[in-house]
């Protein structure tokens, strides 16, 4: 899974937009795409209720009272590419909205990769970051294709430190080159990985332990078996 983020230092929602021409452009390349919204429902939030279901022919949106982690949420999405609309302080790359230049002078992220807004020409404090036209679409497409990487294992920064750094650091390394998706020593310590037609499937800490646990039970009583990497290979009926 592959996940950036979207968003305007000033919270504008005029952004929303260019994330639906992205995920509509991801489409027709042959991904699937997912999205988070950082928004808000007043409405909801000002009722009584613990959950609430919205449902329709076409979809349906449940929401429920407490909030989740952004981790929790990203182990419910299977998609290609998931966005995370107004997400802002997220150890993934990110695309800057802009509107007004004299708003951002002093503005900095290491894991902006792109600046998109109404602007003739690229503002000042986009050295370095291509600027790209909001009606480019394509061009933004091709720049997420080249420069969005393998969600780290501390989406909100925190992780491991087996590498030194925390996540947004890691995050900004490779973005600048500096390191590569695989020199993340967490996602090496997994103890369990499952790939489903070659797209690694995620599992909560849970899931994997019991994974560990009933095949290790299982294949433990044969002949043969001893503590080692075990690889296992599912294939369907008549394939070879």
């Amino acid at each position: 899974m592959r996940v950036f983020a979207i968003y305007s230092p000033t919270r504008s929602i005029k952004s929303f937009p260019v994330t639906v021409g992205i995920a509509g452009e991801l489409k027709k390349r042959g991904y699937t795409v997912g999205l988070i919204n950082a928004g808000d429902d007043a409405g909801v939030e000002a009722g009584p209720f613990e959950t609430v279901s919205r449902a329709s022919p076409e979809c349906t949106a449940i929401y429920i009272g407490g909030g989740f982690s952004l981790e929790e949420l990203l182990r419910l999405y299977r998609q290609d590419y998931v966005i995370l609309e107004g997400f802002e302080k997220v150890a993934a790359p990110k695309i800057l909205w802009v509107e007004r230049e004299e708003n951002l002078r002093d503005f900095t992220d290491d894991l902006v990769f792109a600046v998109t807004g109404h602007f003739v020409k690229a503002p000042p404090f986009c050295e370095g970051v291509p600027f790209i036209e909001v009606k480019d679409v394509k061009r933004l497409v091709d720049l997420i294709e080249e420069r969005v990487y393998e969600k780290l294992p501390g989406i909100e920064g925190g992780g491991c430190g087996l590498c030194g750094r925390d996540c947004y650091g890691m995050a900004a390394d490779i973005l600048k080159g500096r390191a590569s998706r695989k020199d993340c020593k967490g996602s090496q310590n997994d103890p369990v990985e499952i790939k489903i037609n070659g797209k690694k499937l995620d599992m909560v800490p849970f899931v994997r332990n019991m994974v560990v646990s009933v095949v290790k039970g299982v294949l433990s009583p044969l002949k043969g078996f001893e503590e080692g990497q075990i690889e296992i290979r599912i294939r369907n009926p008549g394939e070879g």
